[in-house]
C-alpha cells in the first residue's frame, strides 16, 4: 500500500492554487511514511513551479519534530523556512501522522 494524495488546482487569470492532500501508508514506519509523502510533495511542486503558502501537518505531538526534520530535508531549496501549522491529534489507526 502507498500513500494515498489527492491534489486539487484552482487557476485564475493571475494565479494559480495547488491543494495536496496526502495520508501516510500505515504499514510504513513514522520515518518512512515521512519521507514518501514530502518526496512526492516537492516533486509535485516543482513541477507545477509552485510555492509553499499554508501547510497543516496532522499528527501526535512526539512525533511532530521527526515530521518536520523529514520535511526540510525532502523539501531541500523548496522549504521557505516557515514552519508549517501542526494539528496536534492522538494516535488512532493511521498512527502518530495521520496526513497533510
Amino acid at each position: 500500500m502507498a500513500a494515498k494524495f489527492y491534489i486539487y488546482s484552482a487557476e485564475s487569470d493571475i494565479a494559480t492554487e495547488v491543494y495536496i492532500t496526502a495520508t501516510p501508508d500505515t504499514s510504513l514506519l513514522l520515518e518512512d511514511q515521512a519521507k514518501e509523502i514530502y518526496s512526492k510533495i516537492s516533486r509535485i511542486l516543482k513541477e507545477k513551479k509552485a510555492s509553499l503558502f499554508m501547510e497543516r501537518i496532522f499528527a501526535a505531538s512526539d512525533a511532530t519534530r521527526k515530521i518536520n526534520d523529514i520535511r526540510r530535508k525532502e523539501y531541500g531549496s523548496i522549504d521557505d523556512g516557515v514552519l508549517p501549522s501542526f494539528l496536534v491529534c492522538k494516535p488512532s489507526a493511521m498512527g502518530s501522522f495521520a496526513g497533510v
